[in-house]
């Protein structure tokens, strides 16, 4: 299963939860036509093959931005309703993703950015970058 589809299953698991994964130039021309609050998984950039013992797994390096709509030029106050929200949907995600089995357990410290006005839409949220390491990967005997 690859990694979209291994992330869908997680947001497909919390309700109203829309899931876009692209590139950010293609996912802000997309998520115009998306239920929203969102879930942008950004394709991994970087990450690292990880051998052992005739065993090779993934460890990639993506980012996740759960995102809903947002008044434009509003108050600070009234968008920190909706970044408090976006944190209790990345917590869920978060927990869900661990449970899973799809990637090692995630760490204890996931730091996260806010985000206003980023796209062409008006969202607010968080981004989380994280490094997911596959716990099944390829045996050599397969390749």
């Amino acid at each position: 299963m690859r990694i979209d589809q291994k992330l869908k299953t997680i947001t497909d698991q919390i309700d109203g939860l829309s899931f876009e994964y692209n590139y950010w130039a293609l996912a802000n021309f997309n998520v115009s036509k998306k239920a929203l609050p969102i879930c942008i998984c950004i394709p991994p950039t970087a990450g690292a093959i990880i051998t052992k013992n005739g065993n090779y797994r993934d460890r990639m390096s993506t980012l996740i931005a759960f995102l809903d709509a947002a008044e434009f030029d509003a108050d600070g106050k009234i968008n920190e309703i909706v970044i408090d929200k976006m944190k209790a949907v990345a917590k869920a995600f978060i927990a869900k993703l661990n449970r899973a089995g799809f990637f090692k357990m995630l760490p204890d410290n996931i730091p996260y950015s806010v985000t206003y006005d980023k796209l062409d839409d008006n969202l607010a949220g968080i981004v989380i970058e994280l490094q997911l390491e596959e716990i099944t990967g390829t045996c050599e005997n397969y390749l």
